[in-house]
This record gives C-alpha cells, sequence and structure tokens, in this order.
C-alpha cells in the first residue's frame, strides 16, 4: 500500500496546498504498527471472553464447534453455507 501522501501527489488536479490540508486530516486516522498489533491483541482477548461467559457484556460470542479447517486432502463433494446475521449464501 502506498503512503497517502504518494497517492494524493499523482491526483494532478490537486494544489500542494490542497495535498498537503488532505494529508493533515488524513494523518489524525494514521495508525501505527505498534497501535494495530495492541488492537487486534485486545480484540481477540474480547472475543475469548466472550466465549468465556454466555452473557458477555462487552462482545458476546456463539461458538463455532469447527474443530478443523480443509487441508487439501479432502475428497468428495462438499457444500458450503454462509450462515451470517443478514444474508444467507
Amino acid at each position: 500500500m502506498l503512503p497517502h501522501s504518494l497517492i494524493l501527489k499523482r491526483n494532478a488536479k490537486w494544489s500542494e496546498e490542497q495535498c498537503q490540508e488532505v494529508e493533515a486530516i488524513a494523518k489524525d486516522f494514521t495508525v501505527s504498527t505498534e497501535q494495530l498489533e495492541a488492537m487486534a491483541t485486545y480484540f481477540v482477548q474480547q472475543m475469548q471472553e466472550g466465549l468465556k461467559h454466555e452473557n458477555s457484556p462487552d462482545l458476546a460470542m456463539i461458538p463455532s464447534f469447527i474443530t478443523g479447517r480443509p487441508n487439501g486432502h479432502e475428497r468428495g463433494n462438499y457444500l458450503a453455507l454462509d450462515l451470517g446475521g443478514t444474508n444467507l449464501r
């Protein structure tokens, strides 16, 4: 992924001042690798807590009971259903 400053400079319609304004705004939304790792760790902890308690106040989770993943050695026919909260695919 390119830094936003490089993407902005490719837009020839924008002045340097406009690019700087957008960069200043975008800075507020920039997340460092350390911050992203901390957020991911926190999110995983909250999911684990949600699975421990039936009525978790923070992040309720429903166990999937899936015990394995495909490894490429499967044989036969399979049907996959996506039973999301909004759609059935």
